[in-house]
């Protein structure tokens, strides 16, 4: 490996902390979520007919229910992390690596999508929404600067002075969700 490959490595392995969220080896899993409402009672005569209510949200996990889900809904951001990872200790084709980071971004925003759409427990919730709206975001906008570097002698610069880039090292709420699930620490 050359001397450039070396420090990609060294950075890029900061950046998997960020993603880090999920444990490895879990099959990908598409995430549905079923909304059911409540039916509403007729009115009995003569009452005064009141708004009926909106269909309610499901109910909040529990935590074992949550600890699957979470670990569904990151691993593929985990593993196409681990792929642009490897792309750059590996010293692979740029055109390789570009397409694994992209493949990470919509990874990535898929998998903020899909934390925000589920109901957490209520402990774990504050985490869950702190990490996709800040250390996911930034690692996205992080992961989109790589790319428009155009080497990896660029990235090494990136990752070494862009602001959301060194956030990406921040893995307190990945953290603070697992210890809460039960899940392992991060590695």
């Amino acid at each position: 490996m050359n001397r450039a490959g070396g420090a990609v490595t060294a950075i890029l392995a900061a950046v998997i902390t960020l993603a880090a969220c999920g444990s490895g080896g879990h099959p990908a899993a598409t995430v549905t979520r079923t909304v059911t409402a409540v039916p509403s009672s007729p009115s009995p005569a003569g009452a005064t007919a009141s708004p009926s209510p909106s269909p309610s949200a499901t109910a909040r996990l529990t935590r074992k229910q949550a600890a699957r889900l979470y670990v569904r809904i990151v691993d593929p951001m985990n593993r196409s992390l681990d792929a642009y990872q490897t792309d750059g200790s590996d010293n692979a084709p740029w055109q390789q690596f570009v397409a694994d980071v992209r493949t990470f971004i919509r990874n990535e925003t898929r998998a903020q999508h899909q934390l925000l759409a589920v109901r957490w427990p209520v402990r774990v919730e504050p985490y869950v929404r702190a990490m996709v709206t800040t250390d996911l975001a930034a690692g996205e906008r992080c992961a989109r600067e790589m790319i428009a570097a155009g080497s990896y002698a660029t990235v090494t610069n990136v990752t070494s002075y862009n602001a959301d880039c060194t956030a990406t090292n921040n893995d307190a709420n990945a953290t603070q969700i697992r210890s809460l699930l039960g899940l392992p620490p991060l590695q």
